[in-house]
């Protein structure tokens, strides 16, 4: 009979403990790009078993670091019916809101938004910088609904080649891509250190070609 009793009450513990553990998550993820370029955050829900119809987030961020933030809507909630507000309430702070005026429904899970900002130039390579997450969220009658979620990061990252990290791809910097694709030396003391920690595959190209172009 007591172990009965034990028995039940460990599964009722651990059961408790699932339930307390999986609530609503609204999580910004984490991405990376080169000083000077844009970046890519993305924001994904998920629901836990709970109907969010309105979701909005306070995304906090250094002015010194990113720039511009711009917000697109994911094209499965576009196709939904739902809407997008954003702005900047303060320095420091963009605010995203997704909605459905129309018909108010449950946002399934997944991407909701992208945020794209501008990395300052002159960022220093492998700098992590945190994108703090202030979400929240309410259900088809308003009522507020508890939900909870990660911050993101973004990281600095060379420029494919971009041999002295200034943010530009020089036409000199090009021909040493070009002549390390070819298997021949890079030429230049810049570009021959950073060609030595280069695996110069066609991909890593074209992403050299990409950044030439200014794609």
């Amino acid at each position: 009979m007591l172990k009965r009793f034990i028995f039940q009450l460990v599964v009722s513990l651990v059961m408790a403990g699932s339930v307390c553990a999986a609530g609503p998550t609204i999580n910004l993820g984490v991405s990376s790009g080169s000083a000077g370029r844009t970046v890519t955050v993305p924001i994904s829900l998920t629901g836990n078993g709970s109907s969010m119809t309105a979701i909005s987030m306070d995304i906090g961020y250094d002015p010194a670091a990113l720039g511009s933030p711009v917000a697109v809507l994911s094209s499965a909630l576009v196709s939904a019916g739902f809407s997008l507000a954003s702005g900047t309430p303060s320095a420091g702070v963009f605010r995203i809101g997704v909605y459905n005026l129309s018909n108010p429904k449950a946002i399934g899970d997944g991407g909701v938004v992208n945020v794209t900002f501008t990395l300052a130039a002159g960022e220093s390579l492998g700098t992590v910088i945190t994108v703090a997450n202030t979400p929240a969220a309410s259900d088809a009658l308003g009522n507020p609904v508890l939900a909870t979620g990660a911050n993101g990061s973004v990281t600095v990252i060379a420029l494919s080649g971009d041999c002295n990290n200034d943010g530009t791809v020089s036409p000199g910097e090009f021909t040493s891509s070009i002549n390390r694709f070819m298997g021949r030396a890079a030429g230049g003391t810049a570009c021959t250190a950073f060609y030595n920690t280069i695996n110069m595959t066609p991909g890593y190209f074209t992403k050299v070609i990409n950044a030439v172009s200014g794609r």
